[in-house]
């Protein structure tokens, strides 16, 4: 996703919100919440190596409640989630 972007040399690379997924969340199926710490996340992670990056993603927190968050990598690792916390809930969020 970021090998492009890391290959010509960028030090950070940020990703819209929910790119992981996209915005038409009632249309897909419940597997499309992830945990944080899932490989999708953590091979994100590994494939920029040093570059840091910020992508959005639906996660689904400790089993029972999603979130629209940001995974902030670097040096191959995840070091930050942010769980946005005041969603739209209105006609084309739904």
């Amino acid at each position: 996703m970021g090998a492009e972007a890391r290959d010509r040399g960028a030090d950070l690379t940020v990703f819209p919100e929910w790119s992981l997924s996209g915005y038409a969340l009632g249309d897909l199926g419940d597997d499309v919440a992830i945990e944080a710490r899932s490989k999708p996340i953590i091979s994100l992670a590994e494939e920029a190596g040093e570059m840091a990056v910020v992508v959005g993603f639906c996660e689904e927190w400790r089993g029972f409640q999603t979130y629209n968050s940001a995974a902030y990598l670097e040096g191959g690792s995840l070091l930050h989630v942010h769980r946005k916390l005041y969603l739209p809930n209105y006609r084309i969020y739904q």
